[in-house]
């Protein structure tokens, strides 16, 4: 006989994606959670929170794009301080 082996291996599932641009407040003028997708959304936390955990980081920030994270950088030196890029300089293969 053969014999037949069950593995069983819980997969987590991944969080839903909330295709909203504004938040209804709970009242006029009382604004608790997300006020609107450009500044902050479950999504993007969720993101955010994934890529901490792998990276064993805490309170990082995901971007829509380079030039926004250029941006945001650059906003976050002083005007005394000094940085420097690393990267390869040599062309790709």
């Amino acid at each position: 006989m053969r014999a037949i082996l069950r593995i069983r291996v819980r997969v987590p599932s991944p969080p839903p994606v909330f295709l909203t641009s504004t938040y209804a407040p709970e009242s006029p003028g009382v604004q608790r959670g997300f006020v609107c997708a450009r500044t902050r959304d479950p999504t993007r936390d969720a993101l955010e929170s994934a890529l901490d955990e792998l990276e064993g980081g805490s309170n990082g920030v995901a971007f829509a794009s380079g030039s926004a994270a250029t941006a945001a950088s650059i906003h976050l030196i002083d005007a005394d301080s000094s940085a420097r890029a690393r990267g390869s300089t040599r062309a790709a293969k």
